[in-house]
Order: structure tokens, then sequence, then C-alpha cells
């Protein structure tokens, strides 16, 4: 019982550790349009690309064919000859090179990671409602830097991209507090306010970038809050 008690105490933590990166299924519906949208504009100017790298090949073959012509026919000396024909066979390797790469990669090489991406804050968003402990434990190992639990507390840092996410969401939220978003299930719209506190984050930086004490000083972590606990803090 009491193992039981401290595993749901600790997910309640990580459940409040993973808010900033947290959207709601409606959210996470718009960015993947967006992403669609993106590739296939994406996929558009690669088959543009390789269309013109095509036209360009034959080009070259075609020139190459009249200097062997002219070549053959004296009309050129074996210097300008070979000076002219090494100058289009680079051009023509350069530009095989990349219609190779356009045709190998094209414009899916960012998609998966970036869908990838959305399904973890997607997630992130259903813990906050319905927490899980086998999907928050994974989350935390997806996205998450340095996670310890010292004295019955959880810390984890987030990792590249989700720290930057992270700033985005607590930066836009707060710029529609007057707007209404759909709920999480879609049922009914309610203002972004309420949306998780922790998502929306303090509105200034923490004193202490270095809470884990992973620099080699022996620093002293001193706990002063950011500006907005400081001032809510007085208010008191």
């Amino acid at each position: 019982m009491r193992g039981y008690l401290q595993e749901q105490a600790l997910s309640a933590q990580l459940v409040e550790i993973l808010a900033p990166v947290s959207i709601s299924p409606s959210e996470a519906t718009h960015v993947r349009a967006l992403i669609e949208t993106d590739a296939a504009g994406d996929a558009e100017k690669v088959e543009a690309e390789i269309t013109r790298i095509a036209e360009r090949l034959s080009e070259i073959q075609g020139e190459l064919n009249k200097l062997t012509k002219s070549y053959l026919k004296d009309v050129l000396d074996e210097d300008a000859y070979e000076q002219a024909t090494t100058d289009l066979m680079l051009e023509k390797r350069s530009l095989k090179a990349q219609k190779a790469k356009l045709q190998r990669t094209g414009s899916a090489l960012w998609i998966e990671p970036a869908l990838a991406v959305v399904k973890a804050l997607e997630l992130a968003g259903k813990q906050q409602s319905n927490p899980s402990h086998t999907e928050i434990a994974g989350l935390v190992r997806e996205i998450g830097l340095n996670p310890r639990v010292s004295l019955k507390k959880a810390e984890v840092n987030f990792a590249p991209p989700f720290a930057r996410i992270s700033q985005i969401l607590a930066e836009l939220r707060p710029e529609f507090a007057d707007n209404e978003l759909p709920h999480g299930d879609g049922s009914e719209t309610r203002p972004v306010h309420q949306i998780s506190r922790s998502s929306i984050w303090c509105s200034g930086q923490d004193s202490n970038l270095h809470a884990l004490r992973h620099t080699p000083l022996k620093r002293v972590c001193l706990p002063i809050p950011p500006p907005e606990q400081s001032q809510k803090r007085n208010a008191h």
C-alpha cells in the first residue's frame, strides 16, 4: 500500500512537470495539419528542383556531344576539348549527386520526427486529466534530461526540442487569454486561462538556471523565486 501511494505521488509530480509541454487533442490535430501542409509544399519544391536538375543534365549531355563532334572534326584542339569537357563533367557529377540526395530524402526527412514530437506533446496533455504511470514513465524517458528523485521529490529537465516548445507555449497562451479553445475532449470550449496554470509558466526567468548543480563550481543555490511569484507573495 505504501509503495502504491509513493508511486501515485511521484506520478502526480511528473504530471505537473510535463504540464508545460502539454497540448490538447484539438491542438495536436491543428499542428499535424500544418505539418502536412508544409510537407506538401516541400514535396512540390523538391519535385520542381529534380525536374530542373534533369533538364540541366540533358543540356550538359548535349554540350558534351557537340564538343566531341567538334574535336573529331579538328575544330577544337586537345587542350581546349579537355578543359571544356572537364568543367562539364564536374558539373554533371555534382548535379547527379544532388538529384540522388533529393530522391532519397526529399521532404520526408523532417516529417516523421516532427509528428513524433506532436504525439509526445499530446500524450503529455492526456496525462493531465487521465494519468497513467506507464505512459508517464515513457514520456519522461523520451523528453526528459537528468531525471532524478531526491527526498521524494522528482526533478526533470526538458530535452531539445521540448525545452523550446515549453517556452513557445508559455509565450503564446497568455496572448489568447480572452479567447476560447476546445476542451481536451472536444466536447466544449473553455478560456485559455483555465488551462493548467503550470503550462503558462511565470513571467520572469528563474534566478538559478543550474538547479541541479551540474557545473563543477560549488555554487550556493539561493531559493529566490521568479518575479511573478515574488509579486504574488508580496501581495498577500
